[in-house]
């Protein structure tokens, strides 16, 4: 083996000391090397350090071996540690989830006659952190944070004890204790980001729950305060942001706040990272990505990605709204009372967007109880977690199962109140979308002039933002107006403008589908919707009435803009 110069660090020490300053190619070169013919678990244990944070599938072995020569060397508690790492590794890395559990089991056997040492706190955490990941069992991950904060105190261990702090606030906010779970979560931003860890992992681990709980409750403005000074961290090598799923859920924050180039970055980013290590987890990024490109307007493109991520949650929910606007609310429905069933009560700030939709949906099919039962919900849920984004998909869900009942003056009044809570919250783009509703329910209260301004100024700013689907169903209630007035035909819905216009042009149920990309049973219940609305005996008389209100052939919303590389 090479001789080191006199005076010179050892590999082993060399390596350590790249990892302390967060030079992790350095500590790989410097590692790797120690590791040539030698028995030293440290130096395993620094290489695979090196290896996790290079996303590196090669820390599997560093670690194996660390564990092993640990286990030889007579180290329980050092053999444990590696057994933690090897759990977390198998869940992250590979989803191999009994794997992981089996990890867990022997480092609980080989701690069980150990005094109590910081490796009691590591272990009890993960198991907390990964039924709260994994199963949304808030009651566990309580339960475990409470553990690692006894441990913390028994050892003064301050990192420990933030992360105790930030994995029983993430459990709360999940159960809807949102003020109570965000000021711990606050509380370990600070500690965070002002230098009080001194373990970089607890330190990345920490903020990430704190972004992955804003997102949970929509507090879009908070997660933008911490946003700020985590990328401030992150130029100094601090917090990883580059740790994917992390990047993934910064990523979102960015979609929702309109920062769509700084969020396409980031998550493409976050993406190619996930893709070369942990490629189980692509579809944190993929969905956050796919919503971009619904909101963009590339719609086939974001249908087909989130069809690929199914079951994952925000998948599910993002192809739920591509349906219900395309006119699909039945497949819609069906999709979202799926995902409901999975998701259990207690974890009510995972259920918010599903039952906006839900309430959307029911209300579209006609069954205003269900919409009713939805938007119930919801508002219960708002009135635990109080942000603003919340208490706005709460009025808007009430808004259509007030529409799905036939009182459009409730509704209305709903919908003025999710527009106005939306602007206020920041959040331009769900403002204009609840103001295209507005004016679709305005319309049929027969005042067209409110109609059009609502719907006029969506399409402006839709258009300035890059929204080009939603600023076209802006257009299309513009248009329907100027088409009607007060006609009869204002009892219709833009769709059903859309559809009486081409059955005016004498196409079939089938071509009527075939144009708006919708299937034939859909077309064919929007022509008997139309005829029972207008009170005629027939396609016929609803063509003549189309053509007697000057309702002529018009644009068809566009197809989404081929791909793009990403």
């Amino acid at each position: 083996m090479r001789q080191e110069p006199q005076g010179a660090p050892s590999p082993v020490d060399a390596g350590w000391s790249a990892l302390e300053r967060g030079d992790w190619q350095a500590a790989k070169r410097s590692l790797s090397r120690a590791t040539d013919g030698s028995d030293d678990p440290r130096a395993f244990e620094g290489l695979a350090w090196a290896l996790w944070w290079c996303n590196d599938d090669a820390v599997f072995d560093a670690r194996e071996r660390a564990y092993l020569l640990y286990r030889n060397r007579g180290e329980p508690a050092a053999a444990a540690r590696m057994a933690i790492w090897l759990g977390s590794d198998h869940h992250d890395f590979r989803a191999e989830h009994a794997v992981a559990n089996g990890w867990y089991q022997r480092a609980r056997r080989l701690l069980a006659d150990e005094p109590t040492c910081a490796e009691h706190g590591w272990l009890a955490f993960q198991e907390g952190a990964y039924a709260l990941e994994l199963d949304e069992a808030t009651g566990t991950a309580r339960a475990r944070a409470a553990d690692v904060a006894t441990i913390a105190r028994e050892l003064d261990h301050g990192d420990l004890g933030f992360l105790a702090l930030a994995l029983d606030g993430l459990a709360l906010v999940t159960e809807g204790a949102v003020d109570d779970g965000m000021r711990r979560l606050d509380e370990v931003g600070v500690a965070a980001t002002t230098g009080e860890f001194h373990d970089r992992v607890a330190n990345s681990w920490s903020l990430c729950y704190l972004i992955y709980a804003c997102e949970r409750v929509h507090d879009f403005d908070r997660a933008s305060q911490w946003c700020a000074r985590m990328r401030d961290l992150a130029t100094r090598n601090v917090f990883e942001l580059g740790m994917g799923v992390c990047r993934a859920h910064y990523g979102g924050v960015l979609v929702v706040h309109g920062r769509w180039e700084h969020a396409e970055i980031e998550l493409v980013a976050a993406g190619e990272a996930l893709a070369r290590s942990r490629p189980l987890a692509v579809a944190e990024s993929a969905v956050r990505l796919a919503e971009l490109r619904r909101r963009q307007g590339r719609v086939d493109e974001a249908a087909t990605v989130f069809e690929e991520t199914i079951p994952h949650p925000l998948a599910v929910v993002g192809l739920a709204r591509i349906e219900l606007d395309r006119g699909n609310p039945a497949r819609a429905v069906e999709m979202l009372d799926d995902l409901m069933a999975t998701i259990p009560r207690t974890s009510v700030t995972q259920r918010t967007d599903a039952l906006e939709l839900l309430a959307r949906g029911r209300g579209a099919i006609g069954d205003a109880a269900g919409a009713t039962t939805a938007a119930d919900e919801l508002r219960s849920i708002a009135s635990i977690v109080r942000t603003g984004p919340v208490r706005a998909m709460a009025a808007a869900a009430s808004a259509a199962a007030f529409e799905a009942a036939d009182d459009l003056g409730m509704a209305r009044r709903n919908m003025e109140e999710a527009v106005e809570l939306f602007e206020r919250s920041g959040l331009q783009y769900e403002s204009d979308c609840a103001r295209i509703e507005l004016a679709r329910i305005l319309s049929r209260l027969d005042r067209s002039a409110d109609a059009d301004r609502h719907a006029s100024r969506a399409e402006r700013r839709l258009l300035a933002l890059g929204a080009l689907y939603a600023a076209q169903r802006a257009a299309d209630i513009v248009r329907a107006g100027a088409a009607t007035g007060n006609s009869p035909l204002a009892v219709l819905s833009p769709r059903e403008c859309e559809v009486i216009t081409l059955l005016a042009e004498g196409l079939t149920d089938r071509e009527i589908a075939e144009r708006l990309h919708i299937s034939g049973h859909t077309a064919h219940r929007h022509v008997s919707n139309i005829l029972t609305k207008l009170d005629v005996s027939g396609r016929a008389a609803a063509a003549a009435m189309a053509a007697t209100h000057g309702l002529g052939p018009g644009p068809i919303r566009p197809r989404a803009a081929k791909p793009i590389s990403s």
